[in-house]
């Protein structure tokens, strides 16, 4: 009896020690991947690459126009949408992980000038628009900016999904949410375990980079006739990923690799066969018989305004019953002057 007393004590804190190990060991692998989501995925900056005047990009002021929109849990996102004389398509564009939308500004003349329509706009905590940036906010702000890019854009055109590095993971999370007509990558990662074998190569980061935005599980379900640009010399997204994500795809594929392209350059390096290519798929896209195919809605795209309502409502209570929100639809459309 004496023995069973004694021995019980020594039992407990010894399972408690596991709990205890076990928890921590949880605790760090979350913190280290919070770590590598932040000190990698987000680089957001305030101010524009040279200003927030789409005329000092080479973008004429006549085919801009300067939109905000709303989130569905409530941030309000800044952007451009510039209209081609004969649009032969229009594009949604997802930027990157750094700067803002203005840091991919240059490369939007060429592509009017190729009849391309170009929605682009910043993710929250990136430009003008509020918030602190986060994987599933970024997902929120592009289905945002679909609906709204839904509503101002040619209806006789196909509507093309354009997802530059980061941007191209949040375009294929968004196809899978959203109806368009084609895809285009740049510079687009596989998932962040690649990443962070890339990066660290000596540090087993990868374990804990988690599975959030696997890109070539995404676009192996993708339905969306994908073009997938690279460069031959990124360093920072080496080219193999490019090669493996256009391996995964499955419709209408092509793969364009810009000789001498870095990761940030291509426009500058070979802007004519960036262009080109985009350009052809919205025409093969048009002369095709599936082209601007009416297929089944996605989930979302019904239940994003029921979501926006909802929160708009519980925010609206949290308020005391007055609520501060702008109405549904667009805040502010604003030529903007000569």
């Amino acid at each position: 009896m004496l023995d069973r007393l004694l021995s019980k004590p020594s039992r407990r804190p010894a399972s408690l020690t596991l709990v205890l190990a076990g928890g921590l060991i949880a605790a760090g692998a979350e913190v280290a991947r919070l770590l590598f989501r932040n000190l990698n995925l987000f680089h957001p900056s305030r101010k524009p690459a040279s200003s927030w005047n789409p005329c000092d990009y080479g973008i004429d002021a006549a085919q801009v126009t300067e939109l905000e929109l709303e989130s569905a849990d409530g941030h309000i996102l800044h952007g451009w949408y510039c209209r081609a004389a004969e649009p032969v398509a229009s594009l949604l564009f997802c930027h990157g992980n750094k700067g803002n939308m203005t840091d991919s500004a240059p490369a939007i003349p060429a592509l009017v000038a190729a009849g391309l329509n170009i929605f682009a706009f910043d993710y929250r905590g990136y430009g003008k628009s509020s918030g602190i940036p986060t994987i599933s906010g970024l997902i929120e702000d592009a289905i945002a900016a679909a609906e709204r890019h839904e509503t101002i854009r040619p209806r006789d055109v196909p509507s093309i999904l354009y997802g530059y590095s980061l941007g191209g993971a949040v375009a294929l999370q968004l196809s899978h949410r959203w109806h368009f007509d084609g895809l285009v990558l740049q510079s687009t990662f596989t998932n962040l375990r690649d990443m962070a074998r890339h990066r660290y190569p000596t540090t087993p980061i990868h374990h804990v980079a988690g599975d959030a935005l696997d890109n070539v599980d995404a676009i192996r379900r993708s339905e969306l006739p994908t073009v997938i640009v690279h460069g031959t010399e990124d360093k920072t997204v080496p080219t193999w990923m490019g090669r493996k994500l256009f391996d995964a795809s499955r419709q209408g594929r092509e793969l364009v690799l810009i000789d001498g392209g870095a990761h940030t350059n291509l426009f500058a390096i070979d802007s004519p066969r960036v262009v080109d290519c985009i350009r052809r798929l919205a025409i093969r896209i048009r002369t095709e018989s599936a082209a601007v195919r009416t297929r089944a809605e996605l989930p979302a795209r019904a239940s994003y305004p029921i979501r926006r309502g909802f929160r708009r409502l519980v925010r609206s209570l949290q308020k005391g019953g007055r609520s501060h929100e702008a109405p549904s639809g667009p805040l502010t459309d604003t030529l903007l002057p000569r």
